[in-house]
């Protein structure tokens, strides 16, 4: 089967070798600008979560709550992401912790998930960039942004998750 295609080859005018490099060039090219899309797609989703997180600081807390006025902390990333991407995630932090790619924190982008108890996840926020979260804390607590780092944050924490694509 193979021996044809060299003959093929070998016998191929100047002018269908020239077509087939061209083909392949574009070929190439078509496959940057679908990653470039797909890239600016990832990106503008990024924007949403934040978009849509920062819309409910303010909201109340409440337990097993997932808005849209009132969250816990799972729930709240959850709905967020559902709103966003149409994506369910479980409404529990350790769940969600499981399904999610560990990364370091020098690799968060805005949209990926902070959680928080050492050898665990029994908190989770989302991370919006510089070294901040949108997060629903706990009883009394409205939806806030809060560090990923500090005194107690850094104590209990335990990494950080991407859903979406770099």
């Amino acid at each position: 089967k193979v021996l044809p295609l060299l003959i093929a080859a070998a016998f191929a005018s100047p002018a269908a070798m020239a077509a087939a490099r061209s083909r392949s060039a574009t070929t190439l090219r078509l496959e940057k600008v679908a990653a470039h899309a797909q890239f600016v797609r990832v990106q503008q989703m990024r924007t949403d979560l934040v978009k849509v997180a920062r819309k409910q600081i303010g909201d109340r807390y409440s337990a097993g709550s997932s808005g849209p006025n009132a969250f816990d902390c799972s729930g709240l990333t959850r709905y967020v992401y559902k709103v966003v991407t149409g994506k369910e995630l479980p409404h529990y932090s350790g769940a969600q912790y499981a399904s999610a790619k560990k990364i370091s924190r020098s690799k968060a982008r805005p949209g990926d998930l902070v959680f928080f108890m050492r050898g665990g996840a029994h908190h989770v926020g989302l991370y919006i960039g510089n070294g901040k979260m949108i997060d629903a804390p706990g009883y009394g607590e409205p939806v806030r942004v809060s560090p990923i780092s500090g005194s107690w944050w850094s104590r209990t924490y335990s990494g950080i998750g991407r859903i979406l694509p770099a």
